[in-house]
């Protein structure tokens, strides 16, 4: 199995999406879902922050041989995650600020882990902590 919660990249992502969610709860976000399928996009996260709604990519490596995870976030996953937001602000017309957000975690097998939260990538990304 290529892509499922029983193999290896597919534990190793789950894994980085709870890590991810802990590291926006512990900085006092909302998570608001999980996974969630808007048309044909997945959103990883989106969650509440200060209020912005955040919709939240979340990548995970352990190994940087192929590049770093916030690298393998191209063009055309950010214009998906754009129209993600578009259908979810037509779904929930209370939301007024939004924006789009990428983890990048590093769990390098024996190594301690690296999280890297990028910040509003689709308005010149800056590395931010919250």
């Amino acid at each position: 199995m290529l892509f499922g919660g029983s193999s290896k990249r597919g534990r190793l992502g789950a894994d980085g999406e709870a890590r991810a969610r802990a590291y926006f709860e512990k900085h006092g976000c909302t998570i608001l879902g999980q996974n969630v399928r808007l048309g044909r996009q997945e959103v990883d996260l989106i969650a509440l922050d200060r209020g912005v709604t955040v919709f939240v990519e979340v990548k995970t490596r352990s190994t940087t041989y192929f590049g770093t995870p916030e690298e393998s976030v191209g063009k055309k996953k950010l214009n998906g995650l754009a129209r993600a937001m578009a259908y979810y602000v037509k779904l929930h017309p209370e939301v007024e600020r939004v924006r789009i957000d990428v983890v990048a975690i590093e769990q390098p097998q024996g190594a301690p882990m690296k999280l890297r939260h990028w910040r509003s990538v689709g308005e010149g990304a800056r590395l931010a902590f919250l």
